[in-house]
């Protein structure tokens, strides 16, 4: 049975105007990726790489958490109704 698993990162390969990363969701099913993003942005000191979390000295950290526990949720529960159902998604 093939896994799908998602997780949240700090996008830093392309930096906005004002030198922020966006954070993305990852998507992998297969090998295949697809990142979907948040629609929020950290300073690359601001987030923790080896956890994939923003650091404790991040400005906005527990609204960031919370958007990302809620949108990884959605994915889930999308994924385990896919399952379900037996639909390809």
């Amino acid at each position: 049975m093939l896994t799908t698993s998602v997780e949240a990162i700090c996008f830093n390969y392309r930096p906005k105007k004002d030198n922020t990363y966006p954070i993305m969701l990852r998507l992998t099913k297969s090998g295949k990726r697809k990142y979907v993003s948040l629609g929020v942005a950290v300073k690359e000191e601001h987030w923790d790489f080896k956890k994939n979390t923003p650091k404790r000295n991040c400005p906005d950290r527990d609204f960031i958490l919370s958007i990302i526990e809620k949108r990884v949720a959605e994915y889930r529960a999308r994924i385990n109704e896919y399952r379900l159902e037996n639909k390809d998604y």
